[in-house]
């Protein structure tokens, strides 16, 4: 296994956080999101300083923390980018090109006496 710990071997019974599920929601297992925690912590911190204002305090900071937006290609919307699924038994599939005729076959058919008949159907 590359590297990995499977699951439940070093978490006790019951303390697998909301973090950890996340990280694994993700499918990145090296990810953690620890924002929880520090906003926890600094919580906290303005709790010790003034208990009085220590909500408002927060509260503020967190919206001047700017949101991470989702990575999404904004050029794929409106059909502005092709989407399309790969065949892989024909992706080096060449369509046939019409053969093309010299100029000089309409004369070699008059040259002959063929204009007027009807060709003969191949069996």
């Amino acid at each position: 296994m590359d590297g990995q710990v499977p699951e439940g071997e070093n978490t006790p019974k019951g303390e697998e956080t909301q973090c950890d599920a996340g990280a694994q929601a993700d499918g990145d297992p090296e990810l953690l999101d620890d924002s929880e925690f520090y906003q926890q912590l600094l919580k906290e911190f303005f709790e010790t300083i003034d208990p009085a204002s220590s909500e408002t305090a927060f509260y503020s900071l967190k919206k001047l923390h700017t949101k991470k937006r989702k990575i999404v290609d904004r050029r794929a919307s409106k059909s502005r980018k092709i989407r399309y699924n790969v065949h892989e038994k024909i992706v080096n599939f060449m369509a046939p090109e019409p053969m093309t005729l010299p100029t000089m076959v309409p004369d070699l058919n008059n040259l002959f006496g063929l204009k007027n008949q009807k060709r003969a159907s191949v069996l």
